[in-house]
C-alpha cells in the first residue's frame, strides 16, 4: 500500500487548520494549489485536446475540487476534464446526480468521452478523519495529487504564507478572487431580496454579474504550466469592482 507523502498530508489537512469555513458568503476566494509532477503524457493529446495550447494541458494530472457537486465548482471541473485532468469532486451532498440543479452526470459523461474521469466523494471538509480517508484512498489509487481547488473565505494571506513555505518543494499557491456569480444560489437570494438584483451589477465597472463559465480559463491557467512562474499571487476577476 502506498503511503501519503508529507506534502499530500499537508494538503489533506489544509482546510481544517483554521476556523470552520462559512457555509455561505457573498464574496469568496478560491485557492488553487498546484504541485509539479513532470511525467510524460500517456494519453493522445491530439485526440483528447485538439485545440489546447501545450502549456495549458493537464494531461495525467490528478486534481481535487471541493464544493464540486454543482455551481462554479462543477463548471470548473468540466474545464479541467477538457484540459485532460482526472478530477475528484468533494462535496457535502450525498449524491450530486440527485440534485435537480446539478448536471454532474452530464459532466461525468463528458469526461469519459475525453478519455479521462470524474470521481465523487461525499464528505464535510470539517470532518478531519473522513477527509483524510478520502485523500489516502486517492493517494493509494493514483499515487499522486497535482492540484487542489478549495472554495473558502479570507485565504489570500494564507495562500501567500503557504507559497513562501512550499516554494522550495516546487509547489505553487495562488488564489483568484471572483466577483458576484450568477448561480442558482444567487438567484434564490434575489428572490428573497429583489433590490440586490439591481444593486449588485452596479458595483462593478462592467455593470453586470458574472457567470460560472467565465472562470473556466482561470482554473485551468492556475493549475497548468501556463502559470509556472506564478505563486503567492491573487488573480482578481471581479469586473473591476475593486477599482471603485
Amino acid at each position: 500500500m502506498n503511503k501519503i507523502s508529507p506534502i499530500l498530508q499537508t494538503l489533506a489537512l489544509l482546510p481544517l487548520q483554521g476556523q470552520a469555513f462559512p457555509r455561505q458568503t457573498t464574496r469568496y476566494v478560491q485557492v488553487a494549489i498546484r504541485a509539479f509532477h513532470h511525467t510524460p503524457s500517456q494519453r493522445n493529446t491530439a485526440q483528447s485536446q485538439p485545440h489546447l495550447l501545450p502549456e495549458f494541458s493537464l494531461e495525467d494530472k490528478v486534481i481535487v475540487v471541493s464544493g464540486g457537486a454543482r455551481g462554479l465548482g462543477l463548471v470548473q471541473i468540466e474545464a479541467l476534464l477538457e484540459a485532460g485532468a482526472t478530477v475528484h469532486a468533494v462535496d457535502r451532498l450525498p449524491s450530486p446526480v440527485e440534485d435537480p440543479k446539478s448536471n454532474f452526470s452530464q459532466v461525468s459523461d463528458r469526461g469519459r468521452e475525453l478519455g479521462t474521469s470524474l470521481h465523487y466523494h461525499q464528505v464535510d471538509i470539517r470532518d478531519v478523519p473522513g477527509l483524510n480517508r478520502i485523500f489516502e484512498d486517492m493517494a493509494n489509487g493514483a499515487g499522486r495529487l497535482d492540484g487542489l481547488i478549495a472554495a473558502s473565505a479570507a485565504v489570500v494571506q494564507l495562500a501567500r504564507n503557504l507559497a513562501m513555505e512550499w516554494g522550495e518543494h516546487g509547489i505553487r499557491v495562488n488564489t483568484f478572487s471572483p466577483g458576484y456569480i450568477l448561480t442558482q444560489m444567487l438567484q434564490n437570494l434575489f428572490n428573497d431580496y429583489p433590490d440586490r438584483r439591481k444593486k449588485w451589477p452596479e458595483e462593478n465597472l462592467l455593470g453586470r454579474l458574472s457567470t460560472p463559465e467565465e472562470y473556466r480559463g482561470a482554473a485551468v491557467f492556475l493549475l497548468s504550466d501556463a502559470s509556472s512562474f506564478m505563486t503567492g499571487a491573487d488573480l482578481r476577476m471581479d469586473g473591476g469592482q475593486a477599482v471603485w
